[in-house]
C-alpha cells in the first residue's frame, strides 16, 4: 500500500494534499496531528474512494470507537444501533461530517435542558428543546413520497437529516429544524443521477431548459429503469414552495449540482408539514465558517440571484421557511457564554476541530 505522509516528513507521496482547498489542507493537518499526538504508533489507514492507498488522517479497520468523543461513545454507539442508524463507510476518516456532527451534537441529546439556551443561534426563539435525532428520515411514507428506494435507511440511500431537532418557541408553538452538517466538503452534495456510470443522457442534463422539463424523459432519476425506484422529485417541488421559473436561468438542470442537496431536504420538510408532524418546519445548515468554499456558486448557476448557493436556493424559495445557515463557531460562542457545558468535551473540541 501506498503511504502517504504530509509536508515530506516521510518517505510518500504529498500531492494529494495540495490538490485540496486551503481549507481542508488546514483540517487534514489539524486530524493528521490529533491521530499522531492520541496514537503515534497506529498505523494509517484506507480511503475507500482510493483503494491501495492510506492517508495519515484516516484510521485503520477496527478503530470506529476512537473517532468520537470518549466520554460518550457508548451511549452514541447504542443510540446509532438502537435507531438502525448506518455510519458512513467514511467514518474512519477523522474529517467525517458525520462524526464531526455527532462528536458536537450528541452530547445536547442527552442533556436537552442544558442546550435548550445554547441553541438560540441555530433554534431562534427556543423555549425547550424535545428531542435531537440524528440521520432523521421522517415517517416511511415520506420515502414513498419522495420515490427513493424502500431497501434504504437511516444515513444510506435516503434522504437523510444530519440532526432534526423537535422544539418550543417561546409563543407554544411546535418546530421541527432540519439540520445539514457540513465541515471539509467543497460543495453541498450533487446528484448520483448524473454522475452515474448507467447514465447514457448526461448531455441531456447539462443542456435541460427547465421551463420545458418533461421529467420522465428528461431527468434520469424519473425515467423507469426496470426494478429500480424511481424519484418523484419535480412533481412536489411546487407544493414544497420551490418555484422553478426563478432557477430558468441556469444552465442545464439546476439539481445536478449542490441545489440537488437543498432540494432533496426541502422536499422532505415540505411534506412533513402536509402531515402535520410540527407547526412550523424549516431547514438550517451548519458549517465552519472558514469553509468558504462550500457557499461557492458553481459557473451553471452564476446568472441566478443570490451571493452564495443558499442565496441562491432562497431566491427560489415561495411561501415556506428561507433555509438558514449558522456556524459551528457561532455555537460554541453561545456554549461558552451560558456555560455549564462538560470540560472534557470542550477541551476535546478545541483540539478536535479548534473551535
Amino acid at each position: 500500500m501506498v503511504h502517504d505522509v504530509l509536508d515530506g516528513s516521510a518517505d510518500g507521496e504529498t500531492g494529494w494534499l495540495q490538490r485540496l482547498n486551503g481549507f481542508q489542507q488546514k483540517e487534514t493537518r489539524r486530524q493528521a496531528h490529533f491521530k499522531w499526538h492520541h496514537w503515534p504508533r497506529l498505523a494509517d489507514g484506507a480511503d475507500p474512494d482510493q483503494l491501495g492507498e492510506t492517508y495519515p488522517h484516516i484510521l485503520p479497520a477496527g478503530f470506529e470507537r476512537e473517532v468520537f468523543f470518549p466520554e460518550h461513545v457508548d451511549a452514541l454507539l447504542a443510540y446509532v444501533e438502537r435507531e438502525g442508524i448506518h455510519l458512513s463507510e467514511r467514518v474512519l476518516n477523522l474529517r467525517s461530517s458525520q462524526v464531526a456532527c455527532l462528536n458536537v451534537l450528541f452530547p445536547f441529546r442527552q442533556n436537552p435542558t442544558w442546550a435548550a439556551p445554547v441553541l438560540e443561534p441555530l433554534l431562534p426563539g427556543i423555549a425547550r428543546l424535545e428531542q435531537i435525532d440524528f440521520e432523521y428520515t421522517g415517517p416511511e411514507s415520506a420515502t414513498q413520497w419522495l420515490g427513493e428506494p424502500p431497501e434504504g435507511g437511516r444515513g444510506r440511500h435516503r434522504t437523510s437529516i444530519d440532526a432534526a431537532f423537535e422544539w418550543l418557541d417561546r409563543d407554544g408553538r411546535r418546530r421541527l429544524t432540519l439540520v445539514e452538517w457540513k465541515y471539509t466538503e467543497a460543495a453541498f452534495g450533487d446528484c448520483g443521477g448524473f454522475k452515474s456510470e448507467a447514465n447514457g443522457q448526461r448531455e441531456r442534463c447539462k443542456n435541460m431548459r427547465v421551463p420545458a422539463v418533461e421529467p420522465g424523459v428528461d431527468c434520469y432519476l424519473e425515467v423507469k429503469n426496470g426494478p429500480t425506484t424511481t424519484r418523484r422529485f419535480w412533481e412536489h417541488l411546487a407544493d414544497a414552495g420551490v418555484n422553478l421559473t426563478a432557477l430558468a436561468a441556469a444552465r442545464g438542470c439546476p439539481f445536478r449540482g449542490p441545489l440537488n442537496q437543498l432540494m432533496r431536504q426541502t422536499l422532505l420538510a415540505g411534506y412533513l408539514r402536509t402531515q402535520g408532524v410540527a407547526d412550523w418546519v424549516d431547514v438550517a445548515v451548519v458549517s465552519f465558517q472558514h469553509n468558504r468554499t462550500l457557499l461557492k456558486v458553481p459557473r451553471e448557476m452564476r446568472a441566478l440571484p443570490g451571493d452564495d448557493i443558499l442565496g441562491v436556493w432562497n431566491s427560489a424559495l415561495i411561501g415556506v421557511p428561507a433555509l438558514r445557515g449558522v456556524t459551528v463557531e457561532q455555537l460554541m460562542q453561545a456554549v461558552d457564554r451560558a456555560g455549564g457545558a462538560d470540560p472534557v468535551w470542550r477541551a476535546y473540541l478545541r483540539e478536535r476541530y479548534g473551535i
